[in-house]
């Protein structure tokens, strides 16, 4: 190849390589530009943004429930006592900020007019009024929030609008509807455990009085107050019959033994013990017999109408008793929500943070403005 050949690719290359150079910087250009625009922007917005107002509460979840021991009533038993655990905090949490709750406060307060009005600058409003139920939620989501501090166990409320009046009005919205929910929530359950164990009293109480309805329609159809005493009083004239005729055969053996067999008073004694026999054998076959009629018989049905009786009595019993300590359960279970910090009406906008936000703009354009002529330089730097 001849010098001028050689000379002619020389040149060739530079000239592209110049081309390429010129590409690169020309496209940075504009890049850099875009950047600038962007940040002086954001800057002019920050400066002139809507003011949001911020409503804060603060709340605690508490049961009734004090244990009802005699430890030490330190201040961390005290608290450990009356917090509600953290399940329950966090429930409040979620239905703080649920699409039910956004709902309420909608009609209660015509949220989208209040967004959505144009007297609000276009970045921070609600684009238009009626948008898609997703898109207000999460625009609602950006602007009201509560959050639960694991350290403290409270419940802290924060409600952004553009005027005072409405950011706490959406506050203290939220500390009614969150006690009136927990309320209800705790509520119901503890009544369906009280009418539950309402509703097995009442079964015991009906089971006690048909155990009872039986004996005595029992009774009342044998024609006797209770067959059992009715043997026991048999058994007694038995006894006495007994010692009766234990008498007359002692009075017998005392006689003179020079007296006949035919001795009127040997034969009046005899007719007397055998007459006393025959009320013996009479009582007797009252108590026990064959038939079903029979006293013990009936005694026997008595006995275990009785025990059905008795046995009704001791689960009416324990059911009241359960019923006792459910209800003092029941009580145990009922949260309350208390405020601990009442919703504030603010004097002044919170919302935005313009000395923050400046800042953060300038370092954030600075820091990609770094990034891209690093960027740049390595490009140049590899096309050389």
């Amino acid at each position: 190849m001849s010098e001028t050949q050689v000379n002619d690719v020389n040149s060739a290359a530079l000239k592209d390589l110049g081309k390429t150079t010129r590409v690169v910087n020309r496209a940075f250009k504009y890049i850099f530009n875009a950047i600038y625009v962007a940040a002086f922007l954001s800057l002019i917005y920050w400066c002139f943004a809507s003011d949001r107002y911020v409503s804060e509460a603060v709340v605690l979840v508490q049961n009734t429930d004090t244990g009802g021991s005699t430890q030490s009533m330190d201040l961390l038993n005290l608290f450990s006592n009356t917090t509600g655990n953290k399940s329950d905090q966090l429930l409040l949490v979620e239905y703080l900020t649920s699409l039910d709750m956004l709902n309420k406060l909608d009609k209660e307060f015509d949220l989208r007019s209040h967004y959505s009005s144009t007297d609000h600058d276009i970045v921070s409003r609600l684009w238009d009024k009626d948008v898609s139920i997703e898109w207000f939620y999460s625009y609602f989501k950006n602007r009201v929030f509560a959050t639960y501090d694991d350290y403290t166990g409270v419940i802290r409320i924060e409600a952004q609008a553009f005027d005072p009046e409405t950011a706490e009005k959406i506050s203290a919205f939220l500390v009614k509807e969150g006690e009136a929910f927990m309320n209800e929530l705790t509520h119901s359950v503890a009544n369906e455990q009280v009418v539950f164990l309402e509703e097995q009293v009442d079964a015991a109480r009906n089971d006690l009085r048909a155990a009872n309805d039986r004996l005595l329609k029992f009774q009342n159809q044998k024609n006797m107050a209770s067959p059992a005493i009715e043997v026991e009083n048999y058994q007694r004239i038995i006894a006495d019959l007994e010692k009766q005729k234990s008498e007359l055969i002692i009075k017998i053996q005392s006689l003179p033994q020079s007296i006949g067999s035919d001795n009127q008073i040997k034969q009046s004694l005899r007719s007397n013990i055998k007459a006393i026999d025959e009320q013996i054998a009479n009582v007797r076959s009252f108590i026990t017999s064959d038939k079903t009629t029979s006293l013990n018989d009936l005694a026997d049905k008595e006995q275990a109408l009785k025990m059905d009786v008795d046995f009704k009595k001791d689960i009416y019993s324990s059911a009241l008793t359960g019923l006792v300590k459910g209800k003092m359960n029941a009580a145990r279970l009922i949260k309350h929500v208390s405020v601990l910090q009442s919703p504030s009406k603010p004097e002044y906008a919170l919302k935005p943070e313009r000395f923050y936000c400046f800042v953060a703009t300038l370092c954030i354009a600075l820091l990609v403005l770094g990034m891209l002529q690093l960027l740049k330089s390595v490009i140049l730097d590899h096309v050389d």
